[in-house]
């Protein structure tokens, strides 16, 4: 899908998005088993407003107002280095109401790390390959316009 396409089917009145940004083939993982989040016992990272903290922003519409803003901002958040990758850019979001059930209980230990709580891949609308710049869409997102639905548009 097209940045123009992408752009059009979000609904900023009805729901919150977020972006979680990660290297080159994380993005289809994170599409099949939900976005991970690191925490400790204790932690208080299952509150919603936490995730905003830990491994997520706000995708807000000044950021994917159109084309020219969101190629821009994607533009500043690329880049390939031996510290860090970072092509690809995970969007997930929710219905305002379901907001504060966006972060569910998961506290496994994968691969050493602690997570105490997931994103269900339900929440995750896809993501965009930073290089190419294109929308990837995930078949197991189940809100919002029917155009993410399935995976139309993959």
């Amino acid at each position: 899908m097209n940045l123009d396409e992408f752009i059009e089917t979000l609904d900023f009145e009805g729901f919150t998005y977020f972006y979680h940004e990660t290297g080159s083939g994380v993005g289809d993982m994170i599409m099949d088993s939900g976005l991970l989040i690191e925490g400790s016992e204790g932690s208080k990272i299952l509150e919603t407003k936490n995730i905003l903290e830990t491994t997520a922003l706000p995708f807000t519409e000044e950021i994917a107002g159109t084309v020219e803003k969101l190629t821009d901002f994607i533009g500043l958040e690329k880049s390939s280095s031996s510290f860090r990758d970072v092509s690809e850019m995970v969007i997930f979001g929710a219905p305002k109401e379901d907001v504060p059930n966006l972060v569910e209980h998961f506290g496994k230990y994968k691969d050493g790390v602690n997570y105490m709580g997931r994103v269900d891949s339900s929440y995750i609308l896809g993501y965009i390959d930073m290089r190419n710049q294109e929308f990837i869409s995930n078949p197991n997102y189940e809100y919002g316009d029917s155009a993410f639905m399935g995976g139309s548009y993959k």
